[in-house]
C-alpha cells in the first residue's frame, strides 16, 4: 500500500512539474490566438484599380493596401476573395474558356502599425462591368469580412487597322442617298476595290500589285463625316447562333468605340444609340449628336457600352424614330445591323428625305 502511494506521489509530482513548464506556453499561445483574432478584426484593407476603365484585351493594375492598426505583429495573413471572370489575375489559371469565379489569395506579414501596398497585374478578358465587393480572412473557423469595393469598366475591344478598313469600305460603298458628299483628300482611310466611275488618279498601284487580280483605289474621308450619328442594332434575326450573334455585336461595339474616339480627337460631332437592354433596367442607349469635348462624357459613353447586355430592348425602327422626332438633318447616319426589317427601311427613307446620308453596314459580312 505504501509502495502504491509513493508511486502515485511521484507521478503527481512529475505531472505538476510538467504543467508548471507547459502552462505558461499554453497561456501565451491562448493569448497569442486571442490577440491575433482581435488584431485581425481591426485590420484596415482597401483595394482599387489604377484606372476607371480599360479596353478588352489590355492590362490594368489592381492595388491592395492593408494596415495593421495595433502593436501586435501579424504573420501569414491570407486575404482571399473571388475574382470576377471578366478579368484574370496573372499567375492564376489562364483558361480563357473558364466561366467560374476564381479564388485569389494574397498573403501578408504585418509588423505593428505598418501599412503595405501591393500591386497586381490584371488582364481584361471580356467586356463588362467588373465589381469586386468584399474580401475574407478565415482564421480558426472565424471569418472576417473586409469591405473592399473595386470597380472597373472593360470597354469593347479595340479593332485592328485591317478590320476598321474593311468596315469603312462597306460604309463608303453604300448608295443609300443622293446627298452629295465632298471628299477630303487629306483624310486617307484605306483602300477598296475599284468601281466603275472611280477617277484614275485614285488607283492604288501598290495594293493592286499585292492583290494581283483586283484593281484597288484609295479611299478618303467624307466632309459630311463631321456630323455622324451611329446606331447599333442588337436584334437577333433567324439563322444566327448565339455565339455568332455575340461575336458580331462585339465587333459592332468595337467599331462604335473607334468612331467615338476618332470624333473626340478630331473635334467633330457624333451621337450614339443602341437598342440593347441594360443592367440598369433601361431598354436602350441614346446620346444625341454633339461634340465630344469632355473626356468624362467620352468615358460615360464607353461605360454604357461596357454595360450593354446582349439582348434587344426595343425595335430598331423605334430607336430611329426618336431622332426623326428630333428633326435630325444634314448628318451622316451609320446603321450597323445583322438584318434590316421593313419598318426600319421605311424610317430610313424618311431620314434620307430629311437631308441625311444613310449607310447601312451588315456587321456579319
Amino acid at each position: 500500500m505504501d509502495y502504491a502511494i509513493e508511486i502515485i506521489y511521484i507521478l503527481v509530482t512529475y505531472l505538476i512539474r510538467i504543467a508548471v513548464k507547459i502552462l505558461p506556453i499554453i497561456v501565451l499561445y491562448l493569448l497569442y490566438i486571442f490577440a491575433k483574432v482581435y488584431a485581425l478584426s481591426r485590420l484596415s484593407y482597401n483595394r482599387y484599380f489604377d484606372t476607371d476603365g480599360e479596353f478588352e484585351g489590355d492590362d490594368v493594375i489592381l492595388v491592395e493596401e492593408i494596415t495593421n492598426n495595433l502593436f501586435f505583429p501579424l504573420f501569414f495573413v491570407d486575404v482571399q476573395s473571388y475574382i470576377n471572370d471578366l478579368i484574370r489575375m496573372y499567375g492564376l489559371s489562364e483558361d480563357n474558356d473558364a466561366t467560374d469565379r476564381q479564388m485569389f489569395v494574397s498573403r501578408f506579414t504585418l509588423m505593428p502599425f505598418t501599412s503595405i501596398k501591393r500591386k497586381h497585374k490584371v488582364f481584361c478578358r471580356r467586356r463588362g462591368k467588373c465589381l469586386l465587393e468584399t474580401a475574407e480572412i478565415v482564421y480558426f473557423k472565424k471569418v472576417f469580412v473586409l469591405d473592399s469595393e473595386a470597380v472597373i469598366y472593360i470597354y469593347p475591344r479595340q479593332l485592328s487597322v485591317e478590320t476598321v478598313n474593311r468596315i469603312q469600305c462597306r460604309q463608303h460603298m453604300q448608295d443609300s442617298s443622293k446627298l452629295p458628299l465632298f471628299i477630303n483628300p487629306f483624310e486617307f482611310v484605306g483602300v477598296r476595290e475599284y468601281k466603275y466611275g472611280d477617277p484614275f488618279n485614285r488607283i492604288n498601284f501598290k495594293a493592286t500589285a499585292r492583290l494581283g487580280n483586283k484593281l484597288c483605289v484609295n479611299q478618303y474621308e467624307y466632309m459630311i463625316g463631321r456630323r455622324q450619328m451611329v446606331y447599333l442594332d442588337f436584334g437577333l434575326p433567324s439563322g444566327y447562333t448565339v455565339k455568332e450573334y455575340s461575336e458580331y455585336i462585339e465587333i459592332g461595339l468595337s467599331y462604335c468605340s473607334y468612331l467615338l474616339d476618332k470624333a473626340m480627337n478630331s473635334g467633330y460631332e457624333i451621337g450614339f444609340a443602341a437598342n440593347c437592354k441594360m443592367y440598369s433596367q433601361n431598354d436602350f442607349i441614346r446620346y444625341p449628336l454633339q461634340k465630344v469635348l469632355n473626356i468624362e462624357y467620352y468615358k460615360e459613353i464607353l461605360q454604357r457600352m461596357a454595360c450593354a447586355r446582349l439582348s434587344c430592348g426595343l425595335s430598331l425602327s423605334s430607336l430611329l424614330r426618336m431622332d426623326v422626332s428630333d428633326k435630325l438633318s444634314d448628318t451622316e447616319i451609320i446603321i450597323m445591323t445583322l438584318e434590316l426589317d421593313k419598318r426600319a427601311l421605311e424610317v430610313i427613307e424618311i431620314m434620307e428625305l430629311m437631308g441625311n446620308y444613310v449607310s447601312v453596314i451588315n456587321i456579319a459580312v
